[in-house]
């Protein structure tokens, strides 16, 4: 955890939004998250089938338990921890161009 923490403070200074009030910060972060898991999830559908595209759309609803999605990734996306990865540090250095 505090690995993360250091990264959201490192993103937060690097756009300029340190004394901004910890609600914005957190909602920054927040959209932020939620764009590169997107963007994670649009890299996994290129690489699907329409079929393949049915079964993600189905592992990953709400309720499915964690062990289905997990096997569905294992089976048809062996490089998930890296594509996750990869779009983390895309998004940050986005932020970073951004700040500049």
């Amino acid at each position: 955890m505090a690995d993360t923490n250091l990264l959201n403070k490192n993103l937060i200074e690097a756009i300029g939004l340190s004394g901004a009030p910890e609600e914005d910060r957190d909602a920054f972060l927040n959209k932020l998250t939620s764009l590169a898991m997107e963007e994670v999830v649009r890299k996994i559908e290129e690489r699907l089938s329409p079929e393949e595209c049915a079964e993600f759309e189905h592992a990953f609803r709400e309720g499915t338990p964690e062990e289905e999605r997990a096997a569905f990734l294992e089976k048809h996306v062996l490089d998930v921890e890296s594509l996750i990865m990869k779009t983390a540090l895309d998004v940050r250095m986005m932020t970073t161009l951004i700040a500049q």
